[in-house]
């Protein structure tokens, strides 16, 4: 009888026993260093350039360590080209000077194509130093996913005459962000800005300009007919309204999906 009580209570225990962690490895007590538990601080520690809005789960980066041979770049105008720089980085040692024509379509474009992902929340960060020169026309960066039917399209475009940042709505109107200041130009200095929309609600979610974040919830996506087969785009545009040749230097590109 007593056999049969103690066997029972051992399997109980057993059955409620906890299941915790060992008491050693990353959740030991440390008296030297405190331990990585987050490996989002791992990767950045480590040298990855997502180090500046860490949510979503990239799907394409490039810190133009190797090169433009992931891009096609669309020039337009004399003078217009895209090369990689050694004046200047956000990360390593080189970034891509975009440099637009003084003439014609006055741009430089470099675009990214992708197959149809599985449709979420995909955001798109770049990073851009503004030459000082009192430049006038715009800087664009947008995404655009072809279904073979329709073209759904996030574009954001930073005014460089008033300096002010702006969202393409579901009408095909540029509707003004309110920034609280402008983007500082240096050469030296790198802003960061990040798009994020949800192609499974063809709804905007947020825009992010270094510390100011404008919340695009309320806002649906521009969609228009477009017979062009299924693929996502992603392109930055730099124009000019100057007869020069005017220039930025892009660097740290994330391309992420699921994102919050």
């Amino acid at each position: 009888m007593w056999f049969k009580i103690t066997v029972i209570i051992l399997l109980i225990g057993v059955i409620f026993m906890a299941h915790g962690q060992p008491d050693y490895g990353m959740y030991s007590l440390a008296k030297t260093i405190y331990h990585m538990t987050d490996m989002g601080e791992l990767a950045a520690r480590l040298g990855s350039i997502c180090t500046f809005d860490r949510r979503g789960d990239v799907v394409f980066l490039d810190d133009f360590e190797s090169g433009l041979g992931s891009w096609q770049k669309i020039a337009g105008g004399t003078g217009s080209d895209a090369v990689i720089s050694a004046d200047n980085a956000r990360n390593g040692f080189l970034s891509c000077k975009m440099t637009t024509g003084s003439d014609g379509t006055k741009l430089i474009r470099l675009a990214r194509y992708l197959p149809l992902p599985v449709y979420s929340a995909f955001g798109v960060e770049f990073s851009v130093a503004i030459s000082p020169f009192a430049i006038t026309g715009y800087l664009t960066g947008d995404i655009l996913v072809y279904d073979g039917v329709n073209v759904n399209k996030f574009m954001i475009k930073y005014d460089l005459a008033d300096q002010n940042l702006y969202m393409y709505d579901s009408a095909g109107a540029w509707v003004d962000m309110a920034m609280p200041y402008e983007l500082q130009r240096y050469t030296y200095l790198f802003h960061t800005i990040k798009l994020v929309g949800d192609f499974s609600t063809d709804r905007w979610k947020r825009v992010i300009v270094d510390n100011f974040t404008v919340d695009l919830s309320g806002y649906a996506v521009y969609t228009a007919a477009s017979a062009g087969n299924p693929m996502m785009e992603v392109n930055i545009i730099l124009h000019t309204d100057d007869d020069a040749n005017r220039y930025v230097y892009l660097d740290d590109f994330i391309i992420t999906q699921n994102e919050p």
